[in-house]
């Protein structure tokens, strides 16, 4: 029964050795501690669900602690497609959708 058994420990041992290998090949990305300007003014806006200026977003978003001029945030949104524009200087993030 031992003699056996030996087939079945070698391909185990060859199991875990292949997935060490593929493991310790894999490439952990991870993301950034703390969030981008771009990301800030997206979640505020879909949370808030109205259009801001930047500079209303500016306010906002100190309320909350995160310090970043109204013309970074409009560079920011001027360059990303996420976010659109409206009369008056009103951002929002995402298309309205037309029916």
């Amino acid at each position: 029964m031992g003699e056996a058994t030996v087939p079945l420990l070698e391909l185990a041992n060859a199991g875990m050795t292949e997935h060490k290998a593929l493991s310790d090949s894999l490439l952990v990305v991870e993301p950034p501690a703390y969030p981008t300007g771009e990301q800030l003014a997206a979640r505020y806006l879909a949370r808030c669900g109205r259009p801001l200026t930047p500079g209303d977003l500016r306010d906002a978003l100190a309320r909350r602690s995160h310090s970043i001029s109204a013309a970074q945030l409009k560079r920011n949104m001027e360059k990303h497609a996420a976010f659109v524009r409206a009369p008056g200087d009103l951002w929002t993030v995402g298309r309205p959708v037309r029916r």
